[in-house]
């Protein structure tokens, strides 16, 4: 929150924890997921079946 969305990267995320970029991949695939979760934690992703609805 400090540099703002742009500036959060996993690699800034990864120097500012003290782990590897890799391990904080293991669990979220992208920075996108990553903000999402810290944003809203405990939320599931919303699911869609093939009509749009969710489910």
């Amino acid at each position: 929150m400090a540099r703002g969305f742009d500036a959060t990267t996993i690699q800034a995320v990864a120097a500012h924890s003290g782990v590897h970029a890799s391990a904080i991949y293991r669990r979220w695939s992208s920075r996108i997921e990553l903000v999402e979760e810290a944003t809203f934690p405990g939320f599931s992703p919303l699911v869609s079946d093939d009509r749009g609805r969710a489910g």
